[in-house]
């Protein structure tokens, strides 16, 4: 198997096996970064570049759904993989939904998680290689490469928040990361400009006559959906 050299982030309740698996990654080339706490793992998704995230359900100070949920509200776009005891039909339903790509039931093969996380990361490398630039949005098409909605002619900042938007549609988009992408900086002015590109952004969705609608997420973000 080929040497790699992308970062992963392991998220393990058990040290003896955190400290193993961790050495079976580095053993093939992997960087790995091993947290015993959910809340470790959330910072360590915040502060670093991580190219796989490795979580196991047996993290117990907090839910592993509710984990994963809180990932994906932040705007962290990673591949994300359980490591779990459970195989119910129901509980890896509800993990899919949540935002997880992958899951295994332990125990597992070492080699058949290696080739899990290869596939989910080139995958992700692959899909950051694809440009989408035309979105249907209630009824109406939005091509971001012409910066025009319908037939409403978008600055470059707005096509670019309908953009992000489209690019998570039905999903939470958070603040923080609107601001990071497009403004480079989370202050108050940041968040007031913020507050008036979604107030453009609305008005060109009814003068278009789109069902489309951008919420308000109180204290997180926003998500435009398909009224």
């Amino acid at each position: 198997m080929d040497r790699r050299s992308d970062s992963l982030l392991l998220v393990e309740s058990d040290v003896s096996f955190g400290s193993l698996l961790s050495e079976n990654l580095r053993s093939v080339g992997y960087t790995v970064r091993l947290v015993y706490s959910a809340l470790d793992g959330l910072q360590e998704l915040a502060r670093n570049n991580i190219d796989a995230c490795l979580y196991d359900c047996s993290v117990s100070d907090m839910d592993a759904l509710n984990w994963v949920n809180e990932v994906r509200l932040r705007g962290i776009d990673v591949p994300l993989l359980i490591l779990s005891n459970e195989s119910d039909t129901d509980f890896l339903v509800h993990s899919y939904e949540a935002g997880i790509d992958s899951y295994i039931v332990k125990p597992f093969s070492i080699k058949l998680l290696l080739c899990q996380l290869q596939a989910l990361i080139r995958l992700f490398h692959r899909r950051d290689t694809i440009v989408q630039t035309l979105f249907e949005v209630g009824g109406v098409v939005f091509d971001s490469e012409h910066q025009i909605l319908g037939k409403t002619k978008m600055s470059t900042r707005e096509s670019e928040l309908m953009r992000l938007l489209c690019m998570s549609k039905g999903q939470i988009v958070s603040r923080s990361l609107i601001l990071s992408r497009l403004w480079q900086h989370n202050d108050q002015f940041a968040a007031r400009s913020l507050a008036v590109f979604i107030s453009h952004l609305r008005s060109y969705l009814v003068k278009e006559h789109s069902r489309a609608l951008i919420l308000s997420v109180h204290g997180k973000g926003y998500k435009i959906i398909d009224n």
